[in-house]
């Protein structure tokens, strides 16, 4: 009796040790094709540039108005400068690649990652960083809150845009003229009709106004309100930045349009259309 037991021990043992060698054969096996799948074993190949230039691209995207820094030409992981390769025969010359004449440059438009720069995107050099920036020669900045105008939210960046105002008439101090909306390109259907003419107190206030850029906080957009980020709904911060649009007018519009803003009785210079 003891005899058998005894075989019956050393055959169990046996059959375990077997168990896990299989186990482990498996695992092995496992692991190894799933590194040849995957290409860990495979001989790295040296990607070919002959024939090509590197020029330098935009890491992550810029706003208008803002100067390039060092960083946004870094990819994010490799901290190495962010290139792509183009053959010489696609290069064209207002590709820069002179690092010199592009970090600390102003650009003109909003800039996506990936983006060859050309001396198209700048402003001129010298330029100061800001949505000043953005005032063509000639021409004088005023803020003004969006709210104020109907459809200035609409307004894309170089938009151009006419503002008058349209007071009571005298005959009826307190009467409530209806306002012509701001409709991009579109005229109200009583300014079409000619009964717009025919009330007095029109004044125009803006003629070929140039739209700048719109901010709410410290988000810009110059792709009209819908370009701003939206408060989440459940954010702990309650109170939402007034929209405000940077507008560039002829320097004799800024005093009469600021004074047509702040005039209570009329309520902003809301009353007039806009032309593309």
């Amino acid at each position: 009796m003891a005899s058998r037991r005894t075989v019956t021990t050393s055959s169990s043992g046996w059959r375990f040790t077997l168990v896990i060698v299989l186990f482990l054969l498996l695992l092995g096996g496992g692991i190894t094709g799933t590194l040849f799948a995957t290409g860990f074993f495979d001989s790295k190949t040296t990607i070919s540039r002959e024939g090509q230039i590197a020029f330098p691209t935009l890491a992550r995207p810029v706003s208008a108005y803002a100067s390039i820094s060092r960083e946004d030409l870094l990819h994010p992981q490799t901290r190495q400068l962010n290139v792509t390769w183009i053959p010489e025969a696609q290069v064209s010359p207002v590709m820069l690649r002179d690092l010199g004449k592009i970090i600390g440059r102003v650009v003109k438009r909003d800039k996506q990652p990936g983006y060859i720069l050309t001396e198209r995107d700048f402003m001129p050099a010298g330029t100061r960083p800001g949505i000043s920036a953005g005032i063509p020669p000639g021409k004088r900045s005023v803020a003004v809150k969006v709210n104020d105008v109907p459809g200035m939210e609409l307004l894309r960046q170089g938009d151009l845009f006419d503002l008058i105002a349209v007071l009571p008439s005298r005959d009826e101090p307190d009467s409530n003229i209806e306002q012509a909306a701001l409709l991009g390109g579109i005229k109200p259907p009583d300014t079409r009709s000619g009964q717009l003419a025919r009330q007095t107190g029109i004044k125009p206030l803006v003629i070929a106004g140039t739209m700048v850029a719109i901010t709410q906080g410290k988000s810009q957009s110059t792709g009209g309100s819908q370009g701003l980020v939206v408060t989440p709904a459940g954010s702990r911060n309650k109170t939402t930045p007034e929209m405000i649009a940077t507008v560039a007018v002829d320097p004799v519009e800024v005093a009469p349009l600021i004074r047509q803003l702040r005039n209570e009785r009329i309520g902003s210079c809301s009353k007039g259309w806009i032309h593309n």
